[in-house]
């Protein structure tokens, strides 16, 4: 199956973004613009990852469902470590099967940031370290 997607998106949760990026608001608007599928956004961040447990219904094929629009697990986290002598900052999507996983994920990330303050966590950690 084909899907019109969007796959970085932020929660109300990410720093400097609106507090009205709800799972609400996020799939009316991808009704009105034609986009069958959307990234979870943010799942590192407690709270919001609460409500993706709470609202999202799993659709099967490593999708989740809600109000007729279709979610994979997906977040951006900022990796910033310095490599040959100098820092380097670099942002990765990363994406997940299920929530199970998520919560694993997030887990193992918290041991390289603090994932409470911001949806899109600054992760002490190459970009291409595995979390342990």
């Amino acid at each position: 199956m084909a899907y019109i997607a969007d796959l970085h998106l932020h929660s109300a949760y990410a720093y400097a973004t609106s507090k009205s990026l709800t799972l609400e608001n996020l799939a009316r608007w991808a009704k009105i613009k034609g986009i069958d599928l959307l990234a979870s956004a943010d799942f590192t961040h407690p709270a919001w990852f609460a409500e993706l447990n709470q609202k999202l219904m799993m659709d099967g094929g490593g999708l989740y469902q809600f109000d007729g629009v279709h979610f994979v697990l997906g977040t951006e986290v900022s990796c910033v470590y310095k490599q040959g002598g100098r820092q380097r900052r670099v942002h990765i999507l990363l994406f997940a099967p299920d929530l199970a996983t998520v919560a694993r994920l997030n887990l193992a990330l918290s041991r390289h940031g603090n994932l409470k303050p911001d949806g899109r966590p600054t992760l002490t950690m190459s970009a291409r370290a595995s979390p342990p």
